[in-house]
């Protein structure tokens, strides 16, 4: 197999692809949230290419930042079964809706997003997990983002991953080189946390069938915020 290279016109294929899932949801900012120096150099887990960026998306009333790049294929390879690493994740912050470039890019949610991204690319991927269970739960300590009325006493957040939006498309199906996850992450109270650890797998399970029901993949700072 031939080795691919950075101009392979299947990479701007799925861009677009990409692109044309996004644009169905809401409109994309034109500037995308990205690095100076790529954070692969600083240690941190190397993306599928060189492009490691984050994309601002408008529905209405209210914001998602999703990632860009983790979909991409890997470029220097002869990988030409798998789209990168299968997914893009994403949060969406109704609280957000109205902010602009710079607000976004030092909050909370971008914070968020941007270590479970991290992550993500540290496990290669999570779309085999999906694949077997559906709706996944994860803890990321974040005591110095957010309130400590979003945190367990240990300072870890609890999130739910996968919860699939109605009337959204879980997956980009027509990829050049095979199908993308577009996943959620969505932020749950210090009590539902506890609840998954006290119960385990069927409490998770339990707490997305009531989340699905209620459209509640929305991550918010305060469960009374609109």
């Amino acid at each position: 197999m031939a080795i691919i290279q950075e101009d392979d016109p299947r990479i701007t294929l799925g861009h677009d692809r990409l692109d044309r899932y996004w644009s169905a949801i809401g409109p994309s900012d034109p500037d995308r949230i990205s690095y100076i120096i790529n954070p692969m150099y600083s240690g941190k887990p190397a993306w599928p290419s060189s492009r490691q960026a984050y994309r601002v998306v408008r529905p209405p009333c209210s914001l998602i930042i999703a990632t860009d790049g983790l979909s991409d294929p890997f470029v220097g390879t002869d990988i030409e079964d798998a789209q990168g690493f299968g997914c893009e994740v994403y949060i969406e912050a109704p609280e957000l809706a109205d902010a602009d470039f710079d607000a976004i890019s030092s909050s909370w949610a971008f914070a968020v997003i941007e270590t479970f991204a991290m992550n993500v690319a540290n496990w290669g991927g999570i779309s085999s997990q999906i694949e077997l269970h559906d709706v996944l739960s994860t803890e990321i300590q974040m005591r110095d983002v957010l309130p400590e009325g979003c945190l367990a006493s240990d300072g870890a957040a609890g999130f739910l991953v996968n919860l699939t939006p109605p009337g959204r498309h879980p997956q980009i199906l027509d990829m050049p080189f095979g199908p993308v996850d577009i996943v959620a992450l969505t932020l749950v109270s210090p009590a539902e946390l506890e609840m998954m650890r006290a119960g385990g797998v069927p409490a998770r399970d339990q707490l997305a069938r009531a989340r699905q029901l209620d459209g509640g993949h929305m991550s918010r700072l305060s469960p009374a915020a609109e």
